[in-house]
C-alpha cells in the first residue's frame, strides 16, 4: 500500500476511534455531572429535610417540657424545687432557641424561613407568660399562677407545638421532592447510559464499516495503480532505474535502460549501480544517501555502457517506499552531447572574450531593458571610464541628450520590425552618437548594433562594438567648411575650383564649376574626363600642367584655357 494511502488510512482510523473516545469523555462528564449532583441533592436531604425536621422535634420536645415544668412550680411549695424547675424551663428554653438557630441556618425556600421566623417570634412571646406565672408563684399566689398556666400558658404551648409541627411537615415536604428528583436524576442517568451504549456500539460499528471500506477500496486502487505504474515504468521512454540505497542493487529497470546501458533486463537487474557508475564505490555509496535523505535530488555522472563506452548523464533520484522499505527512483538522462556542446561553447567564449578584451574597439551587450551586461575593457582607453564603472551607467548617462534620442527612436523602430517579423534577423543597425568621457569632454562614436537571439530566434539581448571616429568627424566637418568656402569665393569671384584626391580618386567641383560648364549637378567628372570641357587646343597644356602639379607635389601650376558649355 503506498505511503499516501496509508496516510489516508491512518488519519481516518485516528480520526474515528478519537470520536469514540470524545463520545466517552463527554459521557464520563455527563455522569460525573450527574453524580456531583447527586451527592449535592443528598447532601441536602440530610441538611435540609433531616436536619430541619430532627431541629423542629427536638424543639417541640424542649416546649413540653418546659411547659411541665411551668405546672412543677405552681404546683410544688418546696422554694428549692421552685429554683430546680425554674432552672430546667430557663434550660429548656435555650435548647428551643438552639434548635431554631439551626432551623434558621439549613432551612430553604422562602416560605420555610417565613416559617422560622413566626416560630421564633411566637416562642419570643412565652417568656412574658413564663415571667408572669414565676412572678405570681414568688408572691404566693399560686391560684392564679395555675389559671394562667392551664389557661394562657397552655394555649401559647400548644400554639408553639402546632407551629414546630408546621416546620416538620415543611421539611419531610421538602424531602419528598428531593427524593422525586433523586428518582428522575436517576431515570436520566439511566436513559444517558442507554444513549451513550448504543452511540458508542453505532459509532464502533461505523468506524469499523467505512474502515474496512476503505481497505478493500485502496487495495483495489492498489492493484490498478501498480498495473498501470508497470505499465507506465515499462514502456516510458525515460531511462528508468529503482535501486537500493543501502546496497546499490538495481531492483528494477525498464525498457529503455535496458536499450541504453546495452544489457537484457535480466543481465542489467543481476548488476549493482556501481558497475555502471565510473565513482568510487564510498563515493557512490555517499551520493545514494543524499538521495535517500533528499538532501540532493539531482547529480551529475558518468555512467559506463555494456560497450565499454563512458556517457556524462544527469540522473534525478528521490526516496520512493516500496512495501515496508524506502528505495531510490532514478531517472537518467544522457547529457553526452550537451555537455560536448558547452565544452566547446567554453573555449570559443574564452576566444571571444580575449579578442574583446585586447581589441580597440569596444564590445558591449545589454538585455532587452538597455542595461549593461557586458563591457570590453577597451573602454577605459576610449571614454576614461573601469568595466565596474560603465556597467553601473545607464544609456542617457553616457551620451549628449540628441544622441540619446536617436538611439530611442533607432531601438523602437527596430522593435516595430521585429513585431512585423519580415525583416532579417542577422541584420546590422549603423548610428553615429556623441557619448561623454569621464573627464567631462565628448567624442564621437561609431556603434554597430544587432540582437543576441535564443533558439527560436527571438530577441533577448544586444550586441553592440563602438569605434571612436573623432577625429573622421573632425575632418568631415573641414571638408565641409572648405567646401563651404571655396564656394562662397567661388560665387563672389565668378571663379570655378576642383579637387581630386589623389589617395581615394574621388573629384569634387564647387557650385561655380558647375554654373560655368552650364551643368546643375551629376557624377563629378575625373581629371581625364574633366578636360573634355576645354578646347582640343588647351587640353595638352592643361593635362601637362596638372601632372607636372602631381609629380611636384606642393606645387601650384596655372594656364588660362577655354570652356565649352554643356549647352
Amino acid at each position: 500500500m503506498s505511503r499516501l494511502t496509508q496516510e489516508n488510512l491512518a488519519r481516518r482510523l485516528i480520526l474515528g476511534f478519537g470520536a469514540l473516545i470524545l463520545i466517552f469523555l463527554l459521557f464520563g462528564a455527563f455522569i460525573f455531572y450527574d453524580m456531583h449532583s447527586a451527592f449535592d441533592l443528598n447532601r441536602t436531604i440530610y441538611n435540609h429535610p433531616l436536619v430541619v425536621s430532627n431541629a423542629s422535634l427536638q424543639a417541640n420536645v424542649s416546649i413540653a417540657k418546659m411547659h411541665r415544668s411551668m405546672k412543677d412550680i405552681v404546683l410544688f411549695n418546696s422554694s428549692s424545687r421552685i429554683l430546680q424547675f425554674v432552672e430546667a424551663v430557663n434550660e429548656e428554653e435555650q435548647q428551643v432557641y438552639r434548635q431554631l438557630d439551626i432551623v434558621k441556618k439549613n432551612i430553604l425556600g422562602e416560605k420555610g424561613r417565613d416559617l422560622e421566623r413566626e416560630a421564633r417570634n411566637l416562642f419570643d412571646k412565652w417568656q412574658p407568660i413564663r415571667n408572669e406565672v414565676i412572678g405570681l408563684v414568688n408572691n404566693d399566689q399560686r391560684e392564679n399562677a395555675a389559671h394562667i398556666t392551664i389557661g394562657k400558658g397552655a394555649n401559647h404551648a400548644a400554639l408553639l407545638e402546632e407551629k414546630m409541627l408546621g416546620l416538620t411537615n415543611y421539611a419531610r415536604d421538602k424531602a419528598s421532592e428531593f427524593r422525586n428528583e433523586a428518582e428522575k436524576m436517576h431515570s436520566r442517568v439511566h436513559a444517558k447510559w442507554i444513549i451513550f451504549l448504543f452511540s458508542g456500539i453505532l459509532a464502533s460499528i461505523l468506524v469499523g464499516f467505512f474502515t474496512i471500506r476503505r481497505i478493500v477500496s485502496s487495495e483495489k486502487k492498489l492493484r490498478g495503480s501498480e498495473t498501470k505504474y508497470r505499465q507506465i515504468f515499462d514502456t516510458n521512454t525515460a531511462i528508468k532505474l529503482i535501486i537500493d540505497p543501502d546496497s546499490g542493487a538495481i531492483i528494477e529497470a525498464n525498457n529503455a535502460a535496458c536499450s541504453y546501458y546495452g544489457y537484457s533486463k535480466k543481465e542489467l537487474m543481476a548488476l549493482n549501480i556501481s558497475d555502471i557508475n565510473v565513482l568510487s564505490p564510498e563515493d557512490i555509496h555517499s551520493e545514494r544517501q543524499n538521495a535517500k535523505t533528499q538532501k540532493r535530488l539531482h547529480f551529475n555522472f558518468s555512467h559506463r555502457l555494456a560497450s565499454g563506452e563512458e556517457r556524462d548523464v544527469e540522473v534525478y533520484s528521490g526516496p520512493l517506499v516500496l512495501g515496508e522499505k524506502t528505495k531510490l527512483y532514478s531517472i537518467v538522462h544522457d547529457v553526452t552531447d550537451r555537455k560536448q556542446a558547452e565544452k566547446a561553447l567554453q573555449k570559443n567564449e574564452a576566444k571571444y572574450r580575449l579578442i574583446a578584451e585586447n581589441m580597440a574597439d569596444i564590445v558591449t551587450t545589454m538585455d532587452m531593458d538597455l542595461r549593461f551586461t557586458y563591457v570590453s575593457p577597451s573602454i577605459m582607453r576610449l571614454r576614461g571610464f573601469t568595466v565596474e564603472e560603465a556597467m553601473k551607467q545607464t544609456i542617457d548617462q553616457i551620451m549628449t541628450p540628441d544622441s540619446f534620442e536617436i538611439v530611442a527612436s533607432a531601438f523602437e523602430e527596430e522593435l516595430r520590425l521585429e513585431d512585423a517579423g519580415t525583416t532579417d534577423p542577422d541584420r546590422t543597425r549603423i548610428l553615429e552618437v556623441e557619448e561623454y568621457k569621464k573627464d567631462g569632454s565628448t567624442i564621437w562614436v561609431e556603434t554597430k548594433s544587432s540582437f543576441i537571439r535564443d533558439e527560436d530566434q527571438k530577441p533577448i539581448g544586444i550586441l553592440i562594438v563602438s569605434r571612436d571616429i573623432t577625429e573622421r568627424r573632425r575632418g568631415e566637418i573641414e571638408i565641409k567648411n572648405r567646401e563651404q568656402l571655396l564656394n562662397e569665393m567661388g560665387a563672389i569671384a565668378k571663379i570655378g575650383g576642383w579637387e581630386h584626391d589623389l589617395v581615394t580618386g574621388e573629384t569634387t567641383w564647387t557650385r561655380e564649376t558647375y554654373k560655368i560648364v552650364e551643368i546643375e549637378s551629376g557624377p563629378v567628372p575625373g581629371p581625364d574626363e574633366h578636360l573634355d570641357y576645354y578646347p582640343p587646343k588647351d587640353r595638352a597644356v592643361l593635362d601637362e600642367a596638372y601632372r607636372r602639379a602631381v609629380e611636384t607635389t606642393g606645387r601650384g601650376f596655372g594656364s588660362g584655357a577655354g570652356v565649352y558649355g554643356s549647352r
